[in-house]
């Protein structure tokens, strides 16, 4: 059986959000999977929240599979399937964001919120805002930091230093809301925090130096999902 652990952050006053995403994980599970959703209490950052919900949750979880979701964006039947081979081939997903009426909004990021336009699938990113790993990659790359705007790309680029790659996935698709209720407080606090994350890259160096690349697992584009 496979078992994935979501940590889910909302606020109280996102909840007509959080229901829609919640909604739609459920609807998402696979016959015979299951979902372990966890809420974290309301934090002041994201990064702050996906601690506390990953701390809540490995207190009693025996899945393999991590997702650190967000309340706006729902995610469409097929994206753990997607999801579990791509993390099992030692990649971490980049999920395909539509806006509500279907349109493009990211395929991966390019660091920083530079998003990445349409690409193929496959195509190698530096970041992603939802973020799925092997339960394993908590302790080896270690948690996401404690800010809010940059802790994606930071955790990322430690990940990539840890010969986990992130990689664009087509299939895996999620509609982004982006509701900014909310949001005020935290974005106050932005430029601190990239600042804060840039500063810890330059010192742990480039991020390719250990990186995974297509090469290191072929099967992962030709066998599974097709050619490129």
């Amino acid at each position: 059986m496979t078992t994935i652990g979501i940590v889910l952050p909302t606020l109280p006053e996102r909840w007509h959000v959080f229901e829609r995403t919640y909604a739609a994980f459920e609807g998402s599970c696979p016959d015979g999977w299951v979902f372990d959703i966890v809420v974290p209490d309301p934090q002041p950052t994201v990064g702050l929240a996906w601690r506390a919900g990953v701390a809540e949750l490995l207190e009693d979880f025996d899945g393999d599979y991590l997702l650190l979701a967000s309340d706006d964006a729902a995610p469409h039947p097929g994206w753990a399937e997607v999801m579990v081979p791509t993390i099992d081939a030692g990649f971490v997903p980049a999920p395909r964001l539509e806006r509500p009426d279907g349109s493009v909004e990211a395929c991966g990021s390019m660091g920083f919120g530079v998003l990445l336009p349409e690409a193929a699938d496959c195509t190698p990113v530096r970041s992603t805002g939802i973020i799925g790993m092997a339960r394993s990659w908590w302790d080896d790359v270690g948690p996401v930091g404690e800010g809010h705007y940059a802790v994606d790309d930071l955790w990322c680029w430690r990940a990539a230093q840890s010969g986990h790659s992130v990689l664009y996935r087509s299939g895996m698709v999620f509609t982004h809301y982006d509701d900014t209720r909310g949001a005020q407080h935290v974005r106050e606090l932005a430029l601190s925090h990239n600042l804060d994350c840039i500063r810890e890259m330059a010192a742990m160096g480039p991020q390719t130096k250990a990186a995974r690349t297509l090469a290191d697992d072929p099967a992962l584009t030709l066998t599974h999902y097709g050619t490129r």
